[in-house]
């Protein structure tokens, strides 16, 4: 005996209820475990942004005690120190990370660099710090991705431009730095020269992108250009012009700032996906 189109409506109905329950609580579901990705990927973003932070000191300060000058070896103990910490607060944040291997290779590169950097002369240090700096951003990329923290556009969002702005400066710090101790101890000097030369001009076409005023407030673009013509500019013209120990504290200083606007750009990317 079949059912009346009464019982099939009321059937029918009850299915499609069921139907939407469902999809609502997955939803739910899936939005929830998006949001606590979010969290973690938020703090690991944080503890990678501190030891990128170190990583880039430690490049230009054994970049400059290679070069001869060791005035500033205090500072580059504790940047190793730090990065040491920095590596024990990342393993703690959650699992997903340990058995990565892009993480893996990182650690092992910065585990060669920091016990055999003496080895090495002022380029070759210079071009292992930048070659694992590039591979731990592009690792921030994956981590961004990976918790739902930005799309799959990279290139429009703020805090990852801060990041791009400051690896530029690093390498403006630390070529400056290597630049300076080698003045009066080394043949290099014309070499590294150059190399500040060419990343001058480089920061300076980034900072004709649109981006460059879009993502950076008026005050640390000011305190940018206060800090490239006082310094690297300065030394370009006249090699004796820049002491070294304010180089590295004025560069230092900027760059800092930068992160602090990193910090904050990144939380408000995060008010506005969650």
């Amino acid at each position: 005996m079949g059912m009346e189109p009464s019982q099939i409506s009321v059937v029918f109905g009850v299915v499609t209820l069921l139907v939407v329950v469902l999809a609502a609580v997955v939803w739910l579901v899936r939005r929830q475990h998006q949001k606590q990705k979010r969290a973690q990927g938020v703090i690991w973003l944080q503890a990678l942004r501190s030891m990128l932070m170190h990583i880039q000191r430690h490049r230009g300060l054994t970049t400059t005690v290679l070069g001869g000058d060791v005035t500033l070896v205090g500072k580059l103990e504790e940047a190793q120190r730090n990065v040491s910490r920095d590596l024990g607060h990342i393993a703690l944040v959650g699992d997903w990370i340990k058995d990565n291997p892009n993480w893996e290779a990182i650690t092992a590169h910065w585990a060669r660099l920091a016990g055999q950097y003496q080895r090495l002369d002022a380029r070759k240090n210079l071009d292992q710090h930048n070659k694992l700096i590039k591979g731990i951003l592009v690792f921030i990329d994956d981590v961004a991705i990976e918790h739902y923290l930005v799309g799959a556009r990279l290139d429009d969002v703020s805090w990852r431009f801060v990041l791009a702005v400051v690896e530029q400066l690093g390498q403006i710090r630390a070529v400056g730095l290597a630049y300076i101790a080698s003045l009066e101890r080394s043949e290099s000097a014309p070499r590294l020269r150059n190399a500040l030369q060419v990343l001058m001009e480089e920061f300076s076409s980034t900072s004709t992108h649109a981006e460059y005023s879009r993502f950076l407030t008026d005050a640390h673009r000011h305190k940018i250009q206060q800090f490239l013509t006082a310094f690297p500019l300065a030394l370009l013209e006249n090699p004796k012009a820049c002491p070294l120990q304010s180089y590295y504290q004025t560069a230092t200083g900027v760059i800092d700032e930068l992160y602090l606007q990193f910090d904050d750009q990144l939380q408000s990317s995060l008010a506005v996906i969650v």
